[in-house]
């Protein structure tokens, strides 16, 4: 899934698998049926498409709840209060190819904790500097600063709430986590991410679409020793699998990132990058999932 040899798993990722409930049945075809009904009841009352302005406001308003959560919480509840509320729970969970049904509501957010672990191990353990785009709640910077506490760490998002997040976990952990307003869509060259840093984006470059341009301007210009990418990929959705028909809808009436690995793929030929990994892990949310491709400028 994400090309891990057992024995290499992190601990933290072995406790994880030991303690979660992780089981889950194939979905029947009453399961089917009541999932792609929802699917469409949630297409037929707009439930599926949201504009820019209302994208910020939720966002802002969301990791200010979070960040109100925090300020309430001790240090180990720090990663619950860093939760992204649109992680509701579901019976429904996609998984290898398919649709499967759980007990457990928050399994798709629990296998997400373990997928980013896996990821952060085997990319960015032997890294200096952490470079997050898009940090939202900065979840991903606690969890990297936990396994690399000497690292120095640096959020952007276009939301205030994500900076005072960022500024509030270095300040109450004594890490070096620093946050910066930062709008992907406008990138601001001056910020400063040193050349050689690890650059990360995980459920944030989705929400571009085809407006990436400038971002790989920024990112290029950077000169990041690896850039890894945890987000949408249509490219390796199948169209003649409902599941994948499904997804794409929501992508496509999401914005959500499109185009983006054929770029990728387009300035590898022109030797600008190199990819160094590119692949879906199937394991995925309820309505879409996630692909992870790493590379690297030349």
């Amino acid at each position: 899934m994400f090309r891990i040899n057992v024995p290499d798993l992190p601990h933290r990722v072995v406790e994880l698998i030991g303690h979660q409930d992780l089981t889950y049945r194939p979905a029947g075809t009453r399961d089917l049926e009541e999932y792609v009904l929802h699917f469409l009841e949630l297409e037929n009352t707009g439930g599926l498409e949201r504009s820019p302005a209302e994208n910020r406001s939720a966002f802002e308003n969301g990791w200010t709840q979070n960040l109100e959560q925090l300020k309430r919480s001790k240090p180990e509840d720090y990663l619950q209060a860093l939760k992204p509320g649109y992680f509701r729970g579901s019976r429904f969970f996609r998984y290898n190819d398919r649709l499967v049904v759980t007990n457990n509501h928050q399994l798709e957010y629990e296998l997400f904790l373990i997928a980013r672990l896996c990821i952060f191990h085997a990319w960015l353990r032997n890294v200096d500097v952490v470079c997050e785009l898009g940090c939202g709640t900065c979840a991903n910077l606690l969890l990297l600063s936990d396994t690399m506490p000497d690292a120095a760490f640096i959020g952007l998002d276009w939301a205030r709430a994500s900076c005072e997040i960022a500024g509030h976990l270095s300040k109450r952990l004594s890490r070096n986590i620093s946050g910066h307003v930062f709008n992907m869509l406008e990138p601001d060259h001056g910020v400063d991410v040193p050349e050689g840093a690890a650059i990360l984006s995980i459920h944030a470059f989705e929400q571009l679409g085809r407006e990436f341009d400038a971002m790989l301007d920024f990112i290029l210009a950077k000169r990041p020793a690896i850039v890894v990418q945890y987000e949408p990929v249509l490219e390796f959705y199948n169209t003649n699998s409902l599941l994948d028909a499904l997804a794409l809808r929501y992508c496509r009436k999401r914005g959500y990132l499109e185009d983006y690995y054929t770029r990728l793929c387009d300035m590898q030929e022109k030797k600008l990058i190199k990819i160094l990994g590119a692949w879906r892990p199937y394991l995925g949310g309820v309505l879409h999932e996630s692909s992870l491709v790493v590379w690297r400028p030349c």
